[in-house]
């Protein structure tokens, strides 16, 4: 087949462009295909994780266990870990060690699940380790400084990352960790980098983070499925999140922590379902609120992970 006709490379180009929805019609053809089977449904779990559609994702990795496990068991474990199911999290992804070639990439998941778990000194060993591998040097740099940032060693983060080529990376991600490392180094100026992550950075003012969500609200702004109520209460939400992700463990993602928070009645949609649950995201080692969507979770989200351990809350604002 022609690569320009190929469905999955079609998905593919979807996907890494943003544009979710079609990626998922492609990947349903490809999917027909024996030779994108497995690859084309393992995409689609992956698309539903990267939307906060646990549900679905959950759905797709279990119907098809027997195209997708053992060969992607880290997808698995991914999924427990967004879930807060961090045992199932660690034997899912051991797993994808134990029945497939070794490859190093995979250690970044083990190692972000045991960030997660507060066990810094075995992450960053973890990290360290892939810093000899050529292909993931890029990457454990990245997962190194934002380790940094969680432990509140700034320093160290700061030099890290002036190991990092601004070609080498998304330019977006250069932009934002320049910015937060200026923010904790207390070298950020709002007339150098005037536009919104900044402000809520400097600010953290309700009114912008306001304007900023509303862009989240209702079906004509959902490019990823996701959208609020048109009639949502958003003052009355952000207040309620604000007071919530004080109490909350925060979940580490890259360059930012999230807080899953879930509300006695529904809140909006996703991928075409009502759910009383959104994700508050702030910026990484804060509680500066950058955005907030609706996802939906699973039955098999763990609530109790999802409330406070004290003893290991107070270990991460330690930085311990």
């Amino acid at each position: 087949m022609n690569n320009n006709n190929n469905p999955y490379n079609h998905a593919i180009n979807c996907y890494n462009s943003g544009d979710y929805l079609n990626a998922r019609k492609w990947l349903v053809i490809a999917s027909g295909n024996p030779l994108y089977e497995e690859k084309a449904i393992n995409m689609l779990a992956i698309i539903e994780i990267s939307c906060s559609n646990y549900l679905k994702a959950r759905s797709i990795l279990e119907e098809n266990r027997d195209i997708l496990y053992p060969n992607h068991a880290e997808n698995y474990g991914i999924l427990e870990m967004k879930e807060y199911n961090y045992n199932k999290s660690k034997e899912n992804i051991i797993d994808s060690f134990n029945n497939s070639d070794f490859q190093p990439g995979k250690l970044i998941y083990l190692a972000d699940l045991y960030v997660e778990l507060g066990e810094y000194d075995i992450a960053r060993k973890m990290y360290e380790t892939l810093l000899n591998k050529s292909d993931y040097y890029v990457k454990a740099t990245l997962k190194l400084i934002y380790l940094s940032i969680i432990e509140k060693n700034y320093s160290y983060a700061s030099r890290l990352f002036k190991n990092i080529n601004e070609s080498e990376i998304n330019r977006k991600l250069y932009t934002r960790l320049s910015i937060t490392l200026d923010y904790f180094n207390k070298k950020l100026k709002l007339s150098k980098y005037p536009q919104y992550y900044v402000r809520r950075l400097l600010r953290d003012d309700d009114n912008d983070l306001m304007e900023h969500v509303k862009r989240h609200v209702g079906e004509n702004n959902a490019s990823d499925g996701s959208y609020f109520f048109p009639d949502i209460n958003l003052e009355k939400t952000i207040l309620e999140v604000r007071k919530l992700i004080g109490e909350l463990n925060p979940k580490y993602d890259e360059d930012s922590y999230e807080y899953k928070i879930s509300f006695p009645t529904g809140v909006g949609y996703n991928g075409g379902e009502v759910t009383n649950s959104l994700k508050a995201i702030t910026a990484i080692g804060t509680n500066r609120i950058i955005t907030m969507y609706p996802i939906l979770l699973s039955n098999e989200f763990n609530q109790e992970g999802y409330m406070e351990n004290k003893q290991l809350l107070l270990k991460r604002k330690r930085g311990k």
